[in-house]
């Protein structure tokens, strides 16, 4: 899995820090998940190639790589921006579970729909435990961050109140665009069996 001349390397899982936090920041995802799966998937090896074709720090497979628009899965700055925006995409659709989106991204959409969870197969059940193990088990608390606050010069921070009322957050839903063998446009929650779709995220 790791690319040639990997091991022989001095360890630098720091040398991302500036893209993961980029990633991160743009799609709302912890920091921390990002590299957690950086660390499961590729051990941070940039060149790396799984037996199943998944390339780079995210281990991205062709068609998702494509479908996120990367055109080159060894270059760090477009897998992990790609990466981070699919387990953005995941944590919307399964509502910021942790262990479900990293099932997701092990296993597949379908995989999770299928079994209405984590699938029963050992790699995926122990994917899933290694990357809260990573976090440190703070598990859903870990799926999102809050958006930053800005105060422009002049401007003092806003007073606590007491009791602050709780923001309403307006997640995107998640539906899956496919055709069938006739032609014919489908549009659902939950993705096809087989074939290719596309996802749509709405807040509408």
């Amino acid at each position: 899995m790791h690319s040639a001349g990997f091991y022989a390397r001095a360890s630098s899982n720091t040398e991302f820090d500036a893209l993961i936090n980029a990633a991160a920041a743009l799609h709302g995802v912890s920091r921390d998940l990002v590299r957690a799966i950086i660390q499961v998937e590729s051990d941070f090896d940039q060149l790396a190639v799984s037996t199943a074709g998944a390339r780079g720090l995210m281990q991205l497979m062709p068609a998702t790589a494509r479908r996120l628009g990367v055109t080159d899965s060894f270059d760090a700055r477009q897998n992990i921006f790609a990466g981070t925006r699919y387990l953005r995409i995941l944590l919307d659709t399964y509502g910021e579970d942790v262990s479900r989106s990293a099932a997701a991204y092990n296993a597949g959409e379908r995989a999770v729909a299928r079994y209405g969870g984590i699938p029963p197969f050992r790699e995926t059940q122990n994917y899933v435990r290694r990357v809260n193990a990573l976090l440190g088990g703070a598990g859903e608390a870990s799926a999102a961050v809050a958006p930053a606050l800005f105060i422009t010069p002049g401007e003092t921070a806003p007073k606590a109140t007491a009791q602050p009322a709780a923001p309403v957050v307006k997640r995107p839903r998640v539906h899956y665009r496919w055709k069938d063998a006739k032609g014919v446009v489908h549009l659902a929650q939950t993705p096809p069996a087989t074939g290719e779709f596309t996802t749509i995220r709405s807040t509408d």
